[in-house]
């Protein structure tokens, strides 16, 4: 019934008693108070066990094994459906779904309505964004970083609406980032493009709120030559989050954060892009803070 879930830890079917309109598959469901929920493991590993556990806030509601899950939800409110398998290695895997016991909402806009501001995100890139387009030296990276209320189930990001990258034969609805946190939370989805396999990339990032409108946004991926090697070196090195135009400051909120750095346009004969995420912690363990090199197993 749904074409995918977390797919790096495995794929659930949902199937309900009654007929229900509920959201993708996204990790996220909707029920009415007395609708039965029945999850089912799709990929079957020999010798592998599979836990359910279901909680309300912090109260366990259920805890069922085997391949199938079958559970009444009687009471309005959210619970959290954990599956952990172990496989005949002992490797875990966990993943989980939330369900949503009450009302629905079931409106969907007609075709041309504006979207409603629940649906409303912002988007910003790394390289940063330039009236819609994100500039790529050859073959990169783009990190996206999205932001949207509470009232937004899922953030579906087709990282090129022309390339079909489920193979299902339409191009335009692919959602390259449904393993990913992102497509329930938001936050960070980094995009991997190359251009001989790219002829043309357009990103498409939908957000879908809790009554059914969308707001969607395209950004178009550029590839551009890399910068004059024969030149004078100079270094240009740009983050998400910006840094404050006032004091070059980069601005994290909270106890941790995610920054993203890119400096692939600095020109001149480069042969190294040396990051130290932090001159005054010894992440080398050498004794010395400042001299530490955080990417060097990255590309």
């Amino acid at each position: 019934m749904f074409s995918r879930l977390i797919k790096s830890l495995c794929i659930l079917f949902f199937t309900l008693t009654l007929s229900v309109t509920f959201a993708h598959a996204s990790g996220k469901m909707e029920v009415k108070p007395g609708e039965k929920v029945t999850l089912k493991v799709e990929d079957q590993g020999l010798g592998s066990l599979y836990k359910w556990v279901v909680k309300k806030d912090k109260d366990l509601v259920s805890a069922q094994t085997g391949t199938v899950f079958t559970y009444q939800f009687d009471q309005p409110g959210e619970y959290q459906v954990n599956l952990t398998t172990t496989n005949s290695q002992e490797t875990i895997r966990t993943t989980s779904v939330v369900v949503k016991v009450g009302e629905k909402f079931t409106r969907t806009p007609p075709p041309g309505e504006v979207a409603s501001a629940a649906s409303a995100f912002t988007l910003t890139t790394l390289p940063p964004l330039d009236k819609n387009r994100v500039h790529v030296i050859g073959d990169g990276k783009v990190l996206f970083h999205i932001e949207g209320g509470p009232d937004i189930l899922e953030y579906r990001v087709d990282q090129n609406i022309y390339a079909d990258s489920d193979n299902n034969g339409t191009a335009n609805d692919d959602i390259d980032n449904a393993s990913s946190e992102s497509y329930l939370k938001g936050g960070y989805f980094e995009a991997h493009y190359k251009a001989a396999e790219a002829a043309k990339a357009v990103a498409e990032i939908t957000a879908v709120a809790r009554d059914g409108t969308k707001t969607k946004k395209q950004v178009e991926i550029v590839f551009d030559n890399p910068p004059d090697k024969t030149a004078q070196p100079l270094a240009s090195f740009q983050s998400l989050p910006a840094a404050s135009p006032e004091d070059q400051v980069v601005h994290l909120y909270g106890e941790e954060a995610k920054v993203g750095f890119y400096a692939e346009t600095s020109v001149g004969n480069v042969v190294e892009y040396r990051i130290d995420k932090n001159i005054f912690e010894d992440s080398d363990k050498d004794g010395n803070p400042a001299n530490d090199i955080d990417n060097l197993n990255d590309p």
